[in-house]
């Protein structure tokens, strides 16, 4: 037997509008609603990954500075 791999739903509501853009983008990519979501879902969480790992070598790349501007450990 297969093993499923998507387990979990998630419902959410959306206006007719958003609806139709999502229908049409995923109709234009020749890809399923919930595999366009999917998709989007997935990017959405690189991004803010990518964005809070940046955030925190930033954070210590200027306390660093800080510390060798003072002359040492604050």
């Amino acid at each position: 037997m297969k093993k499923r791999q998507f387990t979990c739903a998630i419902t959410f509501l959306v206006t007719p509008g958003m609806y139709q853009e999502i229908k049409r983008a995923s109709d234009d990519l020749e890809v399923g609603v919930s595999d366009f979501l999917r998709q989007a879902v997935e990017d959405k969480l690189r991004q803010k990954f990518l964005e809070s790992t940046s955030s925190a070598k930033n954070q210590e790349s200027s306390k660093k500075e800080m510390e060798g501007a003072a002359g040492g450990p604050l």
